[in-house]
């Protein structure tokens, strides 16, 4: 989930693409740390809610996504990636 502030309502939240781990991939465990992006990417596949394909996180069409969801929105912020709340 992401949000273009820093403590978001729900209604602030939205959802960037979707990510599972790729079955034909030999990683191992997934990382989850997303600022080493290579490593993050290794063995993930990602899609936008409404897309039917997955791809490689790591492909141009991955990176194309993830470019996407970092898009500033129209008031010039930058989305922020919000970890789950407990």
């Amino acid at each position: 989930m992401y949000s273009y502030v820093l403590d978001p309502k729900e209604s602030d939240l939205f959802v960037g693409f979707l990510e599972k781990p790729d079955p034909d991939s030999t990683a191992g465990k997934l990382s989850s740390d997303m600022r080493g992006f290579e490593r993050w990417a290794k063995g993930r596949l990602i899609k936008r809610v409404k897309d039917k394909k997955w791809v490689a996180a790591g492909s141009p069409q991955g990176q194309a996504i993830m470019q996407e969801t970092m898009r500033p929105n129209k008031k010039g912020q930058t989305p922020i990636y919000q970890t789950p709340k407990e």
